[in-house]
C-alpha cells in the first residue's frame, strides 16, 4: 500500500480510493484495459485569481499506453526531470466549489524485462532508501551469483524475512528501519529491495501505482501498491513476482523512493483567501483482460502413503524465462475443519530459470492420530499456474528410518559434493533431487539437504562461501630477492618482455 499525499497552499488532503472491478485471478491477467476516473473538489473563499493542480495520472511505457484522456477542466501536459507525465488543470477566477473529474483509458500488457533508465535518483541513497548504512551494505554483500541470482535472491530474503504489518500503512518508513524491525507494507518490503539492490550497483526505482489485491491483508480488488524495476526486471517483492508483473499493475510513477505526491495545487488571489482541496477518489474499472499461465506446475508426493512425521510434494515448475514466484500448498483438514497437516516452509518465495523442482514439507499434527488410518486431499496452487490436487494416505504405524549422510557440509558455490540415504528420498531447498545417492552442485547461497522416506524427515544445513572471498592467512617470512634483467643479444630495438615465475608455499591475506 503506497502512502500518497496531496501537497495543497494551506491544507492537506488524504488520498482515497473505489474499487468495481472484479477479477479471479491477477497472476494471470496478461492484457487490461481499464477505465480511470479520478474526482475531486477544490474550495475556495476570498479573492482567488487563478489556482493550477498538478495531477499525477498513469504513465506510457514498453507495456503500458494511456488510450485517451478526458477532462472537464482545461489542462496542459508536464512532464518532470525523470520523464513522469502529470495534467496541470487550470482555473482562472475559480467558483466557490470548483469540481474536476479527469478519465484515462488505459491499457497494459504483462511486463517483462525493461529497458534500464540510468537515473543518478534511481541508484542515489535517499533519507528513506539510505543503503549508506553498515547493516544494509553487510547485507547485500551476502547474495551471490549473476545478476538474476542476486536480484532475485533478494527480493526472496526480504519476501521471508520481512511481515506484512497494516499497522504501517499510513507512515513511510526508512530502509534501515524496516531491516532492524523486520515489519511494514508494500512501501516498507519495496523500499529496503530497492535499498539492497542499489548497494549492490543496480538502477532501482520506485514503482508508484495500483494493483489487483486477492491478499487476505488487504482489500480484494485494485489497491495503491508499489514494486521495482531493478536493472530493467520488474520485480514486485510483496506479491512474489519477479522476472513479469502481470497486467493489474498500473504505473502511475517512477520514483526515487516511496515519497510519492499525487496532487500539487497552486493558487494566486489578493488579500485574505483560502484554497481547500478535499479527497481525490479514484475509481478503476475493467473494460477487459485476457488471461494465460506464466507457471507450468505437475505436483506428486513421493510417497503416496505416510507413516507419521511429514508429507511432502513435489512440484516440477515450468516457465519460458526467469520468474520469482510462490507456490502455496493447504494441507488436509479433517471434517470439523480442523488441520491436520501444518505447512512447515511457510510458502517461502523461490525462483528459477525455465525449469526447477520445488519441495513442499506438511507436517503431520497429533490431531490426526485419532483419525487412524486416512485418505485425504492436498491442494496445490502455484502463482499464475493452475491449482492441482493430489492425494495421502496416512497412517501412525510402521514408522521408517533414514541415514542421511554427505562428504562436506562447508561448500564453495559450485563445488560438487556427494550425498547417501539408503532406500530414500534425497532433495534440497534450491531443487535438486535424487533417490538413495547422487552427486549435487553447490548453489550460491547456503541450502538445506534432505533425506526422506514415507514420513520419516531428517535435514542437513549446507553452507557455501563465494569462492572469490576465500581468505588465507599466515605468516610468512620473505627474503630479500634482487632481480637482474638484460636485453637479450639478438635484440636490437624496440620492446622485448619476459616472464617470471616465483612460487612460496606460504601467502599471507591473500583473495582468492
Amino acid at each position: 500500500m503506497i502512502k500518497q499525499f496531496i501537497l495543497v497552499i494551506m491544507l492537506v488532503s488524504m488520498f482515497s480510493f473505489s474499487v468495481y472491478a472484479q477479477i479471479d485471478n491477477p497472476y494471470t491477467i496478461d492484457y487490461l484495459k481499464v477505465d480511470i476516473i479520478q474526482t475531486g473538489e477544490i474550495d475556495t473563499t476570498g479573492r482567488v485569481e487563478d489556482m493550477e493542480l498538478t495531477l499525477s495520472i498513469p504513465q506510457n511505457d514498453q507495456y503500458q499506453k494511456v488510450e485517451n484522456i478526458e477532462s472537464n477542466v482545461n489542462y496542459t501536459e508536464y512532464y518532470d526531470d525523470i520523464g513522469n507525465k502529470y495534467l496541470k488543470l487550470k482555473w482562472i477566477k475559480p467558483e466557490v466549489v470548483n469540481k474536476f473529474r479527469v478519465k484515462t483509458t488505459v491499457t497494459i500488457n504483462r511486463r517483462n524485462t525493461m529497458d534500464v533508465e540510468k537515473f543518478p535518483e534511481f541508484i542515489d541513497s535517499t533519507q528513506l532508501v539510505d543503503y549508506d548504512t553498515n547493516d544494509i551494505d553487510v547485507l547485500s554483500k551476502t547474495f551471490r551469483g549473476n545478476d538474476i541470482d542476486k536480484i532475485f535472491s533478494v527480493a526472496t530474503w526480504v519476501n521471508k524475512n520481512i511481515k506484512y504489518d497494516m499497522e504501517y500503512a499510513q507512515v513511510n518508513m526508512s530502509a534501515s528501519w524496516v531491516l532492524e524491525n523486520r515489519k511494514g507494507v508494500c512501501d516498507e518490503i519495496t523500499t529496503l529491495f530497492v535499498a539492497l539492490t542499489r548497494s549492490m550497483g543496480y538502477y532501482s526505482p520506485y514503482i508508484a501505482g495500483y494493483a489487483y489485491s486477492k491478499d487476505a491483508n488487504s482489500m480484494d480488488g485494485f489497491v495503491a501498491h508499489g514494486w521495482a524495476e531493478v536493472n530493467g526486471i520488474p520485480v514486485d517483492v510483496t506479491w512474489s513476482q519477479g522476472g513479469f508483473l502481470d497486467a493489474t499493475h498500473i504505473k502511475f510513477a517512477k520514483l526515487a523512493d516511496s515519497s510519492y505526491t499525487q496532487a500539487s495545487l497552486n493558487a494566486r488571489g489578493l488579500g485574505s483567501f483560502k484554497v481547500d482541496l478535499k479527497d481525490i477518489t479514484t475509481e478503476i474499472t475493467t473494460v477487459e483482460n485476457t488471461e494465460s499461465l506464466i507457471i507450468g506446475s505437475t505436483s506428486s508426493l513421493l510417497d503416496d502413503i505416510v507413516y507419521k512425521g511429514y508429507v511432502v510434494v513435489k512440484s516440477d515448475v515450468t516457465s519460458d524465462r526467469c520468474v520469482l514466484t510462490k507456490l502455496k500448498v493447504q494441507g488436509c483438514i479433517d471434517s470439523s475443519g480442523e488441520n491436520v497437516m501444518r505447512n512447515t516452509e511457510n510458502n517461502d518465495a523461490f525462483y528459477f530459470c525455465n525449469q526447477r523442482k520445488v519441495f513442499s514439507i506438511l507436517e503431520l499434527l497429533d490431531e490426526g492420530n485419532a483419525l487412524g488410518l486416512y485418505k485425504c486431499p492436498i491442494v496445490v496452487l502455484p502463482y499464475g499456474g493452475e491449482t492441482e490436487t493430489v492425494s495421502v494416505k496416512v497412517s501412525f504405524e510402521n514408522e521408517k528410518k533414514v541415514d542421511l549422510s554427505t562428504d562436506k557440509t562447508n561448500l564453495a558455490a559450485g563445488e560438487e559434493y556427494s550425498v547417501y540415504a539408503k532406500d530414500s528420498y534425497i532433495f534440497t531447498s534450491n531443487g535438486d533431487f535424487a533417490y538413495q545417492k547422487s552427486q549435487f552442485i553447490a548453489p550460491h547461497n547456503d541450502f538445506i539437504l534432505y533425506g526422506y522416506n514415507s514420513g520419516t524427515l531428517v535435514s542437513e544445513n549446507m553452507h557455501v562461501t563465494d569462492t572469490n572471498s576465500i581468505l588465507i592467512e599466515t605468516e610468512v617470512s620473505q627474503p630479500d630477492i634482487e632481480i637482474i634483467v638484460e636485453k637479450p643479444e639478438d635484440v636490437s630495438i624496440g620492446f622485448f618482455s619476459m616472464i617470471f615465475n616465483m612460487f612460496s608455499n606460504l601467502f599471507k591475506g591473500l583473495s582468492i
